[in-house]
């Protein structure tokens, strides 16, 4: 018997209907997360890198419960990292979580 041959989804299909699918089990699932930080606390932790192509990226995440979620990621490539940018970029972090989580409630 030949094995079957998987056909991977089209284009189109994966940056639309599959990737909001998908979106929107993950954010359910980390619903249950959300429900947890009135008991627990929250703490926004960041790490910077540099890709192959040598751009800064700041990630930002939040961790509570012994979860991490990611949050958001930044190009910084074109900034300077002085500790005011990177207190504005966390900042920015610390705003989306709160709007996204209030718009969810």
């Amino acid at each position: 018997m030949l094995p079957r041959v998987m056909c991977p989804p089209k284009y189109e299909r994966l940056r639309t209907s599959l990737l909001d699918k998908e979106r929107t089990r993950i954010e359910s699932q980390l619903g249950a997360s959300r429900n947890e930080w009135p008991t627990y606390g929250v703490s926004f932790i960041s790490d910077r890198w540099s890709n192959v192509k040598n751009q800064s990226l700041i990630n930002i995440m939040v961790v509570s419960g012994g979860k991490a979620m990611f949050v958001n990621g930044y190009d910084c490539s074109e900034m300077e990292h002085t500790i005011q940018n990177i207190a504005d970029i966390l900042l920015k972090g610390i705003d989306h979580k709160i709007i996204v989580n209030n718009a969810s409630s």
